[in-house]
């Protein structure tokens, strides 16, 4: 049984071209992945044919650790030592060793990052997926399971109508650029020299069942083939409009199954190119893959990435290719793939019945029948498939034969929707209900006022527009003569209490109740605030670890003046000792330390006393319990604190540290002793002009609240215009290394 093959050591790829040998080239391209250094691979006609199972790490120490965790793993699945050694290619001395060790027993070797080690998947103190895909109790996320072998299926989505529907339909957004805690996982935004956000060279976007019907055929079908369960998976699309559309190398906290459309383009995988062309799909652990620049290429691709952890019976088969390697076969049976043509009829029934906008509809109190048709029509669209339902006399709570929907209205609805559509989620219970009853209410309101004042044969005859007046009438009417005559008997079948509850629903339809005379407008802008209010703690959703502002779902909700106030400390250190200083944090029960101190044009920080350098100040920190962030403001090449306030980097520090404040007592670091000496004023005054309470720490322990509105000192005043003129002297050789002039 010999070992599975490299994929790197695959056929049909070879880098470079010696003058001497003849060469058998189909295709040669030129590509650039790490700090611009061009590379040229030549693929033939047998990459193309290339398929199948291999193994591939991005060192010897990623292969050597990897190798010990086979090596417990098929132990585990029964294989005896000699057959260990022969399918891993090394030596039996080398499976003795290691295959009788529990996994957390193994080392780490040199060159294999420390988040790889801990578990697979979001941890509250560590790692942090943000792949859209859920975590259950049949997940597996023990460390073994990084490490997938890669598998390749060449045309598995052989359609050429899916490139152009996805590109059409899906809305496109520039992607940002991050970066990872070596230690934890942890991601950390991108930003240039100046502070501003750094964009990835390709645009991304998320896809949602209906967008691509051939899409949708295709996603049931990995689905089905691999086990993946579409309610845990997350699915996202990135678009790369030429050559020059690019995605940096980087690894994913769960496994990757990979789709590519449009003209072909390489995708690295462990620093290994391979060159996929339209339809082909490779699926994979937790290996550094990324799309490099292709200056040659001028057309677009479109790449659709599902993300899913694996279950227990993946987990078992993600080495099941080295068990067989002649036959390729697995060691346990995949489910058998569907039928195409019941693919294609049944994959819109099955994302249908499976979606969340049904469940949430039938949450609200609509019936599943009437609430698939209604999301049918909408495409999805979970607010205007209430608004349909609403229309069409469908309520909540109501009886079968009281919410039957009218198929005609609904199509007719969905060929002329509203333009005015509820903004608000699923989310909200009773409120949510309130504010789409608000929402049909006001337009039905408008409908009648229109079809008034035209009063016009094709307004007369609309059905869209008559079918719920009509029916909202009738409905009323009877809803009114039923309980006028409950209330006709209400000394002999009611309490009280009943009584005074329905006179109180008859002056809400006479329009004399509290509730009778609300704006349906006011209303609306309330559930709205409700829902932002929602948006906002869902925002707010970090472990800590890495940066707040990573994801754009934070940069798009969270704000200074939305987030609820808190106090904050400004402390500097000046020529303290470090007892004086510790003992003026003590005064205050600081547990969170941000050093927003400036940096010179290299990034790094002169302090005047080594006991308050950063690495210095991280070491007593963590001896305190307290935690320590580094997150300069008013560096050099930003050209001081106020011009580095004012752009993404200083917005998203101050944003963070409100998001500490509010949990724990939190304190910014400046240089100087006295905070009107110093630079942090600026933050002090952003963080004041937001609402907030920012608190100046005295070296005594004493306070001082700082107020709205001081003046600025004439040498911060100037600071940019003396960065800029520093950095001129410096790009001409005049300055010192130390930005003194010659």
């Amino acid at each position: 049984m010999p070992a599975l093959q490299r994929l790197d050591d695959a056929f049909g790829v070879r880098r470079g071209k010696s003058a001497e040998e003849p060469s058998s080239a189909v295709r040669t391209y030129k590509w650039m992945q790490f700090h611009g250094k061009e590379e040229v691979t030549e693929f033939d006609e047998a990459h193309f044919a290339t398929e199948g199972f291999f193994s591939q790490n991005s060192s010897v120490g990623h292969s050597e650790f990897q190798d010990r965790l086979r090596a417990i793993h098929l132990r585990k699945e029964g294989l005896e030592k000699a057959a260990i050694a022969k399918a891993l290619g090394r030596s039996e001395k080398f499976v003795a060793k290691w295959w009788q060790k529990e996994l957390g027993e193994i080392p780490r070797p040199y060159g294999v990052h420390e988040y790889l080690t801990k578990d697979l998947g979001r941890k509250s103190t560590g790692v942090g997926a943000t792949n859209g895909a859920t975590m259950t109790e049949d997940s597996v996320s023990d460390t073994a399971t990084w490490w997938r072998d890669v598998e390749v299926k060449r045309k598995f989505a052989d359609d050429p109508c899916i490139y152009n529907e996805i590109l059409e339909n899906t809305d496109w957004k520039p992607s940002n650029a991050r970066t990872r805690d070596f230690a934890t996982g942890a991601y950390h935004l991108k930003y240039d020299q100046r502070g501003n956000i750094k964009w990835e060279g390709h645009q991304g976007g998320k896809y949602k069942p209906g967008l691509s019907p051939a899409m949708d055929k295709v996603i049931q079908k990995l689905f089905h083939v691999y086990g993946i369960s579409d309610r845990t998976s997350g699915v996202i699309t990135n678009w790369y409009p030429d050559g020059q559309g690019n995605l940096g190398s980087h690894r994913h906290d769960c496994w990757t199954a990979l789709f590519s459309f449009g003209h072909e383009r390489i995708l690295t995988i462990d620093n290994t190119p391979l060159l996929m062309q339209d339809g082909d799909l490779v699926i994979f652990g937790t290996q550094r893959h990324g799309v490099p620049i292709m200056p040659e290429i001028t057309e677009g691709r479109i790449t659709l990435v599902v993300f899913f952890y694996p279950d227990k019976m993946q987990k078992k088969g993600m080495w099941q290719t080295i068990t067989d390697p002649d036959t390729m076969e697995a060691s346990r049976p995949l489910v058998r793939m569907l039928n195409e043509g019941h693919l294609g009829s049944s994959a819109e029934n099955q994302v249908v019945e499976a979606s969340k906008e049904l469940l949430a509809l039938q949450q609200l109190g609509f019936a599943r029948a009437d609430a698939e048709s209604a999301l049918r029509a909408s495409g999805f669209n979970v607010d205007m498939a209430a608004e349909f339902l609403l229309l069409s006399g469908a309520v909540p709570g109501a009886t079968c034969q009281e919410q039957e929907l009218s198929q005609s209205l609904v199509e007719e609805l969905k060929t002329a929707p509203s333009p005015e559509l509820a903004t608000t989620s699923v989310r909200g219970g009773r409120f949510r209900k309130q504010g789409l009853a608000c929402s049909a209410s006001a337009r039905t309101d408008q409908n009648m006022a229109e079809c008034s004042s035209a009063a016009s044969t094709d307004c007369a005859s609309s059905s869209a527009s008559q079918a719920y007046p009509a029916s909202s009438s009738a409905s009323s009417q009877e809803d009114e003569n039923l309980a006028r005559s409950l209330q006709a008997h209400a000394s002999e079948e009611m309490s009280e209490a009943e009584v005074a509850a329905l006179a109180m629903q008859l002056d809400e339809l006479d329009g004399t109740g509290p509730l009778g005379g609300v704006d349906p407008s006011l209303l609306a802008q309330q559930f709205k605030e409700y829902e932002e209010m929602l948006n906002i703690e869902d925002a707010e959703r970090w472990n800590g670890s890495g940066d707040l502002m990573h994801s754009p779902f934070s940069r798009e909700h969270l704000s200074l003046d939305k987030m609820e106030k808190a106090t904050l400390y400004s402390v500097g250190h000046g020529d303290m000792l470090e007892r004086d200083f510790w003992e003026m944090l003590q005064c205050h029960s600081i547990r969170v330390l941000y050093d927003i101190r400036a940096t010179d044009h290299r990034g790094e920080l002169h302090s005047r006393h080594q006991r308050f350098s950063v690495t210095s100040l991280r070491a007593q920190c963590r001896a305190r319990g307290v935690v320590f962030k580094p997150m300069p403001l008013g560096r050099e090449s930003a050209y001081g604190m106020l011009t580095h306030i004012n752009t993404d980097e200083g917005r998203h520090t101050l944003v963070e540290l409100v998001w500490q404040a509010k949990r724990k007592r939190t304190a910014f670091l400046g240089q100087e002793e006295l905070w009107t000496h110093d630079a942090r004023q600026v933050a002090a005054e952003e963080l004041t002009k937001a609402g907030h309470v920012v608190e100046h720490v005295r070296s005594d322990g004493s306070t001082e609240q700082h107020k709205l509105g001081i003046e600025y000192p004439d040498w911060l005043l100037r600071e940019e215009e003396r960065l800029k003129l520093l950095e001129k002297k410096r790009a001409a050789g005049e300055a010192g290394p130390q930005g003194f002039s010659f």
